[in-house]
């Protein structure tokens, strides 16, 4: 069973508690199923690992409670939370290093990140990049569209200009595995 670090959860809950919604956060998490809020009783462990379904039902929530339930709000949160990450857990990295640099060590990321899954830079070169999520089959739809917002919202502190990233495969329309493109100014 795939499982993600305790982060990721805190990034999200930290998207709700700063986007000024109703409620916040005792709201989203009212939405959860009993045994995904049970994991909420006590404060998320950065450090810690937590099974997947808790991350993808927390999205979830987010997303039919902030959003329109459609997932399109997703790459906006994840938008926001790449651009926070870029101000704590990466912050030297986007600082001393390039777009490219940082999209060639993405596999190290998401080792950190997730225990599930391989990132695998296709394709970087300065102004373009190419990377496949592979082997992580039952990925949330909700993180593929909020993986397409994080990679924008990182590149943007690194001081990518001008950028623009797409998902070009994902396992939701039938290929093998995720893919996502993005050029920027050079």
């Amino acid at each position: 069973m795939a499982q993600i670090k305790g982060f990721a959860i805190r990034g999200m809950l930290k998207f709700v508690k700063t986007s000024g919604y109703p409620g916040g956060i005792p709201a989203i998490l009212s939405q959860l199923s009993p045994g995904a809020a049970a994991f909420f009783k006590t404060p998320i462990n950065s450090s810690a690992w937590y099974p997947y379904g808790v991350f993808g039902e927390l999205l979830r929530a987010i997303d039919r409670k902030i959003g329109k339930g459609d997932l399109t709000i997703m790459p906006e949160v994840g938008r926001r939370t790449g651009q926070e990450d870029s101000g704590t857990i990466f912050k030297i990295i986007a600082t001393i290093a390039s777009v490219e640099t940082i999209i060639k060590r993405s596999p190290i990321f998401w080792q950190k990140y997730c225990d599930t899954g391989v990132i695998d830079p296709i394709d970087v070169r300065p102004g373009y990049f190419r990377v496949a999520l592979k082997n992580f089959p039952d990925i949330d739809e909700a993180q593929c569209n909020l993986i397409l917002g994080w990679i924008d919202g990182l590149g943007r502190t690194a001081g990518a200009k001008g950028i623009a990233v797409k998902q070009s495969k994902c396992v939701h329309r039938g290929d093998p595995w995720c893919e996502y493109e993005g050029t920027w100014k050079v």
